[in-house]
């Protein structure tokens, strides 16, 4: 009995070796597209299977090929057919396809052929799992060798069979994934996610040198191939990558896009004054501004927002300094030589940023641990999920900064104050349960989050903004122009402490029994007061 493998790849790494032993070993190949073009370039002969052309074709010549893969048995005593040595023998099928780059939407602007060809091979697939004990159905170069060694020993276990298969239907189900995402996603039957099943294919992109510890392993799976932050960033020195680090280089641009993003878009917000006057609130523009954050366990640990790189950083640095060890640096600039000069001398894991010069890329050099990353593409994700044992939450992410500011204090801030609360909001917003941050001319000068209570994270802005104000005194003598806070809090003893070292804007998201005397107290000291309505809380 002559045995047939087809061969009809995308991705035809290994695919000449496999099919050299194959035409060497008896078998007969039957191809068609890139792959047969190889074979023929290397002269291996093959039959041309019109049933994989890309070109319209007789619906029984693909029907009839899956007829043959499913009546193909190992041992002829088992088959039940009539010509078996004859037809049923297609023991061998080598096919794969990217699945992300091949739905509905993505194959006529890529002009990669037909959607129902793709179709056509995937549906080929399920049938050679489906008859995976006679079948090697192969999608992946990475086992060609494996597959290579168990044929040579004419000893292919049913555990490797089995694994085959299951990443066979892995592809398939990605495409499946790909496809109703494509249909579904601007569909208005749709909205608000009213679907039954959670279906969204990710594609493996690397895997990492260790994960959260040493100890562990972790692999990037990336969703779609061309979309989101994650496929815009690039290592382009240092070490390898961790977990991590690729957690708080994500969380960082997200952050540095979260700032613009939003205060691009939010160049003004409704307000209403005490003595219900309608006003609008603008916001100065960020063209010109670089933008500066550094962070360590997904947690903001300084932030600046100047006119140029170098005092943009520094800003950043003021909050704290000890905390720059093992931190990642996000930057909305690309790097010069005079910035890196000044961050060489600290030790962080990364830096990400739009772009580094060469000067930069030679300077940073010189502290291998830090590791340069390139970021190209904004934050787009719409959604965010958490992940449970045996399930998900997922959650639309409320993108939206401020629906309107109610001021009902006496006194209204000034333009600086109004854009400093908008810039402290932007790094609040993204922070951990009751999240309170003190902002001192465009820079982070403390900042609590992951508390259990109001009371316990305002006083730790307090006591942080203090500590700040011993290490790096104002010329003021004022510790912070504002207090964030994405909850709704009271009058208490911190919040007074701070109104006494200077601070002169609140914004919080108000709505409690006892805002009026919180109302009264700030009018008495001449503090401005913004009620939101709206929080951003994170867990």
């Amino acid at each position: 009995m002559v045995k047939k493998a087809i061969l009809f790849c995308e991705n035809n790494d290994g695919i000449l070796e496999l099919a050299q032993f194959l035409y060497k070993s008896g078998w007969e190949i039957y191809s068609n597209g890139e792959t047969a073009e190889i074979l023929k370039e290397n002269n291996i002969s093959y039959i041309i299977e019109h049933a994989l052309d890309s070109k319209p074709r007789n619906i029984g010549e693909s029907t009839a090929l899956i007829q043959k893969i499913l009546r193909t048995k190992i041992s002829v005593s088992d088959q039940p057919f009539e010509n078996p040595d004859d037809e049923n023998n297609v023991f061998l099928v080598c096919v794969n396809f990217d699945p992300l780059t091949s739905g509905f939407e993505a194959i006529p602007k890529l002009g990669r052929g037909s959607p129902a060809l793709t179709s056509y091979t995937s549906t080929m697939i399920r049938n050679c799992c489906t008859n995976f004990q006679n079948v090697l159905i192969l999608t992946d170069p990475i086992d060609y060798n494996e597959t290579l060694i168990e044929l040579r020993t004419d000893d292919v276990q049913q555990s490797f069979r089995m694994y085959l298969a299951g990443k066979a239907l892995n592809m398939v189900s990605a495409f499946d994934s790909a496809n109703a995402f494509a249909i579904l996603q601007n569909n208005p039957f749709a909205i608000n996610q009213n679907i039954n099943y959670l279906s969204m294919p990710y594609k493996k992109k690397m895997e990492l040198h260790h994960g959260a510890n040493s100890n562990q392993k972790a692999v990037i799976y990336q969703y779609g191939s061309d979309g989101g932050s994650l496929s815009g960033f690039k290592k382009i020195q240092g070490r390898e990558l961790t977990h991590k680090i690729v957690a708080d280089t994500s969380f960082a641009w997200d952050q540095v896009c979260s700032l613009y993003d939003n205060l691009k878009t939010l160049s003004a917000v409704k307000s209403e004054n005490c003595d219900g006057y309608a006003y609008t609130t603008q916001f100065t523009p960020l063209t010109g501004t670089v933008y500066t954050v550094m962070v360590k366990y997904r947690l903001v640990v300084g932030a600046g927002l100047d006119t140029n790189v170098v005092n943009s950083f520094q800003k950043t640095l003021s909050y704290d300094l000890d905390c720059t060890i093992h931190a990642t640096l996000a930057c909305s600039a690309v790097i010069d030589g005079t910035a890196a000069r000044e961050m060489v001398k600290y030790e962080f894991s990364a830096i990400v940023a739009p772009g580094f010069t060469e000067e930069a890329k030679s300077i940073l050099a010189e502290n291998r641990g830090i590791r340069l990353i390139t970021a190209n593409r904004p934050s787009s994700s719409n959604i965010s999920v958490l992940i449970l044992d045996g399930g998900c939450v997922l959650q639309n992410k409320y993108k939206q900064l401020f629906d309107k500011w109610i001021v009902p204090t006496k006194a209204r801030p000034d333009q600086k104050l109004c854009d400093e609360m908008a810039f402290g909001m932007c790094i609040a917003k993204h922070a951990y349960s009751y999240a309170n941050v003190c902002i001192k001319d465009n820079a982070v000068v403390g900042i609590s989050s992951c508390q259990s209570s109001r009371f316990k994270s305002l006083g730790s802005v307090a006591f942080e903004a203090k500590q700040t104000f011993k290490l790096h005194p104002t010329e003021d003598g004022v510790i912070a122009d504002v207090l964030v806070c994405d909850s709704s809090i009271e009058l208490c003893e911190p919040v007074k402490e701070l109104i006494d070292l200077g601070v002169k804007a609140i914004i919080q998201t108000g709505g409690l029994p006892n805002d009026q005397e919180f109302i009264d107290y700030c009018d008495a000291h001449n503090v401005a007061m913004i009620f939101t309505g709206v929080t951003h809380t994170n867990y």
